[in-house]
């Protein structure tokens, strides 16, 4: 093994363990705010919050959904063939696996899949790239107007600039931009494929935001937040999520990051607990999804037609 690779092998390994250190801690921190606050908690249980669970649980199933369309186009304009339904099984079939250790697993697991239905490996892994590019700009775009109105904005920004350093960093020393070559082979003046992209992908943020609506409406101190502005939490905490490399699904990240938008502690314990328990709907959904991809889906065949 080269001394080069070692190093990134190393520097993957550092970031990983810092990603599962800093998820860890911010498990922790929700953990203890939830049991502060749980008398609270307690009276809201009833019909109304086991139905917006439910409710948000059949969310959750269809940014699965919209994750696995817009990667299905995405595979298109890189020249391969996989269907519809085979490309929403695959994304159901290992969602859950984004939370064990590392949180690559899931991606992994799509690539495999990918290459058993007639996608080859490049193409499988050039398209989960190119999906994290499009999803984290995607955020970014809706998020940057919630965060240019809050008085922390100017702190918002030098993190951001921070974490986009690292990526650099990380880039350079990793070699990948010597490896962006591959991304010459997507067809551009494709508009059907990119519309549809756009549309699915815009379709993780809108059903998210809809989750969150469920459960603000029936929790006893409703935030009263308007769609658009739930819109742009969600976006900045899923991104928040993303890029921390190694947490599990971005579990406790995304539940911190809610609690930051807050103008007072009330506000705060408010979304942190609806961003729990979207989590915990989160995973359930999941689940959900996987069972389902078990019983109506098949991993051993080659499907490559295009519905």
């Amino acid at each position: 093994m080269s001394e080069s690779l070692v190093k990134q092998t190393k520097l993957k390994k550092v970031l990983r363990f810092t990603g599962l250190l800093l998820s860890i801690l911010c498990c922790a921190y929700v953990g203890r705010e939830i049991y502060l606050k749980r008398e609270v908690f307690q009276n809201d249980f009833g019909p109304d919050l086991f139905l917006a669970f439910a409710v948000s649980c059949i969310f959750w199933v269809m940014v699965n959904v919209s994750l696995g369309v817009g990667w299905r186009w995405i595979i298109i304009i890189l020249g391969e063939k996989i269907s519809t339904r085979t490309s929403i099984m695959v994304s159901f079939r290992t969602q859950a696996a984004k939370y064990l250790p590392g949180n690559i697993f899931h991606h992994l697991g799509r690539t495999v899949l990918a290459h058993k239905h007639g996608v080859t490996l490049s193409s499988a892994g050039i398209s989960i790239v190119l999906e994290s590019l499009i999803l984290v700009l995607m955020a970014s775009l809706l998020g940057i107007s919630f965060l240019s109105q809050q008085v922390y904005f100017e702190a918002s920004l030098l993190v951001l600039s921070g974490l986009i350093l690292v990526v650099i960093i990380v880039l350079i020393k990793t070699n990948l931009l010597r490896r962006l070559y591959i991304f010459r082979n997507i067809q551009y003046n494709n508009p059907i494929a990119w519309t549809i992209i756009g549309i699915s992908y815009s379709g993780v943020f809108f059903f998210q935001s809809c989750m969150f609506i469920s459960f603000s409406t029936v929790v006893a101190d409703n935030p009263q937040l308007g769609f658009f502005e739930v819109l742009e939490m969600v976006s900045i905490a899923w991104a928040a999520g993303f890029v921390v490399l190694g947490a599990p699904g971005g579990m406790g990240v995304r539940e911190a990051v809610y609690s930051t938008f807050a103008q007072s502690e009330e506000l705060g314990w408010q979304l942190l607990y609806i961003a729990t328990l979207m989590r915990v709907s989160t995973i359930v959904g999941d689940l959900i999804c996987f069972i389902f991809s078990g019983v109506f889906f098949t991993t051993t065949q080659v499907t490559i037609e295009d519905e």
